[in-house]
């Protein structure tokens, strides 16, 4: 997944419908493009309280 500034709530309503699928045996790449630091909160809040994630 591609990111670059995109809207904080739009971006957390994403990450958290792949994270809360009931199929697990997946893989998933953030790539954060330049994006702002409320884009980059977002993604290291989500990663930081999810112990399958990682940076």
């Amino acid at each position: 997944m591609p990111v670059y500034n995109q809207d904080p709530n739009y971006l957390r309503e994403a990450l958290l419908s792949i994270l809360n699928q009931t199929y697990t045996n997946f893989h998933s790449v953030i790539v954060i493009d330049g994006a702002d630091q409320p884009t980059r909160n977002v993604i290291y809040e989500l990663i930081k309280n999810d112990p399958e994630l990682e940076s």
